[in-house]
C-alpha cells in the first residue's frame, strides 16, 4: 500500500518543490549551527583555569623524569579541549602563548579538559 501525503501537503510539494526544498534544508542547518554554538559556548564557559602549585611554579629545575616543573607534564590550548602529553607532537602545534600547563592529569581534568586519544604513552 502506497503511502498518501495530506492534501495541503500534496499541493504545497506541487506548486512550489523547490521552495519547500530550500525551506526545509535552510531550517535544518540553522538548527544544526545552533545546536553546534550552544554547546562550544557551553563548554569553554564552564572551563576554569588551574593554576600550578606554588612550589612547582618558582621551580626552573628539571624534576627526576626530566620535566621542567615550571611548565608540568601535560598541556593544553586555553580555547582547546583536549590535554596532551608534553612529549607528544600534537603539544608542539599549540603555540606558546596559548598553552596552559598541568602538572597532574587530575589538575586538566578539573580545568575542564580531556585526554587526547593521539598521544603516545599515555
Amino acid at each position: 500500500m502506497k503511502y498518501q501525503l495530506p492534501n495541503w501537503l500534496s499541493k504545497a510539494f506541487e506548486a512550489d518543490k523547490i521552495y519547500v526544498s530550500i525551506l526545509l534544508v535552510s531550517i535544518s542547518l540553522s538548527s544544526f549551527g545552533v545546536g553546534r554554538l550552544s554547546i562550544q559556548f557551553e563548554s569553554k564557559s564552564e572551563r576554569q583555569p588551574v593554576s600550578l602549585y606554588a612550589s612547582l611554579a618558582n621551580s626552573k629545575e628539571p624534576d627526576s623524569s626530566g620535566v621542567n616543573t615550571q611548565t608540568g607534564k601535560y598541556v593544553a590550548s586555553v580555547s582547546g579541549s583536549k590535554y596532551h602529553l608534553i612529549s607528544c607532537g600534537s603539544a608542539n602545534q599549540i603555540a606558546e602563548k596559548n598553552r596552559i600547563y598541568f602538572v597532574t592529569e587530575e589538575d586538566a581534568r578539573a580545568g575542564g579538559y580531556e585526554r587526547a586519544g593521539n598521544c603516545k604513552g599515555w
